[in-house]
């Protein structure tokens, strides 16, 4: 594996867990800030990007 592919798997799986934290605080899931539409879908899409675009 090179670095490159190395990189980018780190990249993708912080993506991943931050876009899915966000999601689940937006929802009302993880934290007590309550609910928010903006962070439920920045959250989806960070989660769901394909990096390198």
């Amino acid at each position: 594996m090179t670095v490159g592919k190395a990189l980018s798997l780190v990249v993708a799986a912080v993506l991943l867990l931050a876009g899915g934290a966000l999601a689940l605080t937006g929802m009302g899931y993880l934290g007590e800030g309550g609910t928010s539409t903006a962070w439920s879908v920045i959250g989806a899409a960070l989660a769901g990007s394909e990096w390198p675009w």
